[in-house]
């Protein structure tokens, strides 16, 4: 188990890159606001908009949704803990997710089973959020997938409880799939940064 922990520790290191040894970082940093996340807009649930800009100087965790209490990639009693231990440093984003089955006659069924999460929780409107999906990706999740475009990471989305760290100045530091939950000593580690 020991092995396991540690293997699982080393791959989460390696995800962290560092902005000055990256040449396609080094040509995007004469415009910092290029590709920025604090222009990308969504809405939520019920279709209220959301400018991202607004949580510019707080972390962000945006997180893939299950969408049944059975699915237990996310706990609400762990989205409930971060919340209350990180205050108003921390918002998270929860998205359902089109291609793990989230439709519109869901929403209630979904509103539902986050509806005791405290603020600083945004439930967002479902999306489109793996790169399979084309120019239908959401513009938060092209950002948040494609190298390009928040400049260190180029990973897919795995499923739910896929997660995504953007830090106070708007830069994505670490991305973690489903395998770790919430409540493993990395993610507070990954939080604390």
């Amino acid at each position: 188990m020991k092995y396991i922990f540690s293997f699982c520790a080393f791959l989460i290191l390696l995800s962290f890159r560092s902005a000055g040894h990256n040449p396609a970082t080094m040509q995007k940093k004469d415009n910092p606001q290029q590709d920025s996340i604090y222009s990308i807009l969504l809405n939520t649930i019920d279709g209220a908009p959301v400018n991202l800009e607004s949580f510019r100087g707080r972390k962000m965790l945006i997180i893939v949704l299950p969408l049944s209490a059975q699915d237990t990639s996310v706990s609400i009693a762990e989205l409930n803990r971060i919340q209350t231990r990180y205050g108003d440093s921390l918002i998270v984003i929860g998205v359902p997710a089109e291609e793990f089955g989230y439709t519109a006659s869901l929403r209630q069924q979904v509103k539902n089973l986050y509806s005791t999460q405290p603020a600083g929780f945004i439930l967002a409107e479902g999306m489109k959020v793996k790169k399979t999906s084309g120019a239908g990706q959401s513009p938060l999740f092209q950002w948040l997938t494609d190298r390009n475009k928040n400049r260190y990471f180029n990973s897919d989305v795995r499923g739910t409880g896929h997660k995504f760290f953007v830090d106070e100045s708007g830069r994505l530091y670490a991305v973690i799939g489903p395998q770790l939950a919430l409540s493993n000593p990395v993610i507070e580690k990954i939080l604390s940064k």
